[in-house]
């Protein structure tokens, strides 16, 4: 859900690289490693790359859109029509 909320709001996001965020890999930019001066250095390139930090904001907004509450409720009730 956090994740979520960052996107909506533009902000770029950065990780750690944990499996969890293997499907969603195109919308953070992953540290090197799990230690805090990989996650140091991960938030420095995209404090300092502009390029990056824009791309990562408009994948994320574009992401975000699939997941409002709307569709969440569209797809609860087609889930439970499904039953």
């Amino acid at each position: 859900m956090k994740l979520n909320e960052s996107l909506a709001l533009g902000l770029p996001v950065v990780a750690t690289p944990l499996k969890i965020f293997g499907s969603v890999a195109s919308l953070v930019h992953t540290a090197k490693n799990c230690s805090p001066q990989g996650l140091a250095e991960a938030i420095y390139e995209v404090a300092t790359t502009p390029e990056l930090a824009l791309g990562l904001r408009q994948r994320g907004l574009e992401e975000a859109q699939k997941f409002t509450w709307s569709g969440r409720v569209r797809r609860i009730l087609e889930f439970a029509q499904s039953l």
